[in-house]
């Protein structure tokens, strides 16, 4: 859980686009939070990220090269506004391109409306996939072992005493983990211009 306060965020030159850096670095400029310890994003060299830009009308920033260079992955979903210039490349809204991780590559925002994207990238983890419904394994056992297991114990099941429970509309954003609930902490406004 990252409460907003807690991620590294980097401005373009322009001041036009913010790179929130949730997984990852960006760059030799931000490193996002640790990432769980016994993830693939926690090995090293596997160069996982996960970046959200918000671009402003006529934003333009350079996306860096990823550090593990041609072995990443690396990928450019637009989630919102009408669409991007990546690489001289259009990329319109709810699309998404495949990028050359191993080289930078400018991102230019639509000329009219603020748009978002997000970025993923990563090391291949090289394995096979068997993906059915919400549940990913390396095959249909790891599948059906998933279903199981969500069956019986919901995942560590619901702490709530019903599927429908609700909260209070006033009631602060907050998150439960292993019984205790910690509340988010103030937005701080960014210092940056």
């Amino acid at each position: 859980m990252h409460w907003a306060n807690d991620v590294p965020k980097v401005r373009s030159p322009d001041g036009l686009a913010t790179v929130s850096v949730y997984v990852g670095r960006y760059g030799t400029v931000a490193e996002a939070l640790a990432p769980p310890p016994r993830s693939w994003a926690a090995k090293a060299g596997k160069d996982v990220a996960v970046w959200f830009v918000h671009m402003k009308p006529g934003a333009r920033l350079e996306l860096p090269a990823a550090h593990a260079g041609a072995e990443a992955n690396r990928c450019l979903y637009v989630v919102e506004g009408d669409a991007v210039d990546v690489g001289g490349v259009r990329v319109p809204l709810r699309h998404m391109v495949d990028l050359d991780a191993s080289r930078p590559v400018e991102v230019s925002g639509s000329q009219n409306n603020d748009t978002a994207a997000l970025v993923l990238q990563g090391v291949p983890i090289g394995e096979p996939v068997a993906q059915r419904g919400p549940f990913v394994g390396n095959d249909m056992q790891d599948i059906v072992a998933a279903f199981s297991d969500y069956q019986e114990t919901s995942f560590g099941g619901w702490p709530w005493p019903s599927e429908e429970h609700t909260f209070d509309m006033n009631k602060a954003r907050f998150c439960l983990v292993d019984g205790v609930e910690t509340v988010a902490p103030p937005v701080v406004p960014s210092s940056q211009p």
